[in-house]
């Protein structure tokens, strides 16, 4: 099955390239080192990474989405105010109709998802914790799924991209639409309802693509975020970021070469051999195995880059960011024939709803404060 390869690029980056580090945590976002209290140290709760829209267009809200799938618009954000008092605290978004997919809009652990009742108005809906690159903490929220569409459960890491239900009418709404929240936690402790609401459409747009030649600075803050280790918090300056790579045994101490170059193939190969030994922590892409050996064949001309480094070595030209999210994301887990009577959990192409389905989109969509 082909993919769209923007989209796809877009969720490689998303899963396998926490890179937003040099200036791209949302202002007000330093916060002490933290995760959810109840999870305690998961070994693999790495790092949220750059982020896409969890419906629609990945990059940009009001286009199409992959496989057929149709535009988001916004029907309300943030400081809306709501019938009765209060501000709306997050960001509705709708095609005028329900059971689209929604997608994770980054790494990250669920920390809630509620199948069944009203839930304060929310209905049903999935909370994700994320850690940001600077040590803080973020909550996403998906509400108002549809029923019996919740694909994850708590405590299950997912990825960028990853299907976690479809987008519906539950709770405290008069039409289907995914309500879209981004909250920035003050501590461990805190409830992620009452955590501080961001403007979810400008936090998704501030991130990274994928589309951009990868130098050495981005690499490495990458190869950081990306390599197994105990870290909390990193160095703020990209060359306490290289010795520290250094001192994990993943880039050579020998490398003298500018952060502001560009990485060659070379370079990028010999290090991806020493991040083999190392592990990584990052979550395996939401891609079935053929679909991932697709997607290597078509970037790379071969199924499994991290099989055949020295053929990758050899490439002419600088990798672009999302090319190297590849190559990582093939060491995020094993890409083996997957079972033929249980196939992966891979977003269908999109079916069009009968025409007296749900309520359009220029309508009210939702009375509640959520």
């Amino acid at each position: 099955m082909q993919l769209r390869p923007a989209c796809s690029l877009a969720v490689i980056l998303a899963l396998a390239a926490p890179i937003a580090a040099r200036g791209q945590a949302p202002a007000g976002s330093q916060r002490p080192a933290l995760l959810p209290a109840w999870v305690g140290d998961h070994p693999r709760f790495g790092w949220s990474g750059a982020w896409l829209f969890p419906v629609g267009d990945p990059y940009e809200i009001g286009s199409p989405g992959p496989k057929g799938s149709p535009a988001y618009r916004i029907n309300r954000c943030i400081g809306e105010p709501e019938d009765g008092g209060g501000r709306h605290t997050g960001a509705d978004l709708s095609c005028g109709y329900g059971g689209d997919v929604v997608r994770a809009a980054g790494n990250g652990l669920v920390v809630r998802a509620e199948a069944h009742g009203w839930n304060g108005g929310y209905g049903r809906h999935i909370v994700i914790a994320h850690r940001l690159v600077d040590g803080g903490l973020v909550y996403s929220v998906y509400a108002h799924l549809a029923d019996q569409s919740l694909r994850v459960k708590k405590g299950q890491l997912v990825a960028a991209g990853q299907p976690i239900g479809r987008v519906g009418r539950s709770g405290r709404a008069t039409s289907e639409h995914l309500h879209f929240e981004v909250r920035l936690a003050e501590g461990r402790d805190e409830p992620w309802q009452d955590a501080e609401v961001l403007d979810p459409i400008t936090f998704v747009s501030e991130q990274d693509r994928a589309d951009t030649t990868l130098d050495r600075a981005t690499w490495w803050h990458m190869l950081a975020r990306a390599a197994r280790q105990s870290r909390d918090e990193f160095p703020d300056e990209t060359e306490g970021v290289r010795q520290m790579l250094i001192g994990e045994g993943v880039i050579e101490a020998t490398d003298t070469t500018s952060a502001a170059q560009c990485l060659s193939w070379g370079d990028l190969a010999q290090d991806m051999r020493r991040l083999k030994k190392v592990g990584l922590m990052v979550a395996r892409p939401p891609f079935s195995p053929a679909e991932h050996r697709a997607l290597c064949e078509r970037e790379f001309a071969v199924p499994r880059p991290t099989q055949a480094l020295d053929p990758l070595a050899g490439r002419k030209g600088a990798p672009l960011v999302g090319q190297a999210c590849i190559v990582l994301a093939d060491l995020a887990g094993s890409w083996e024939s997957a079972k033929k009577a249980k196939p992966g959990p891979t977003e269908p192409a999109h079916q069009p709803p009968p025409a007296t389905r749900g309520v359009q989109a220029g309508r009210e969509v939702d009375a509640s404060p959520h």
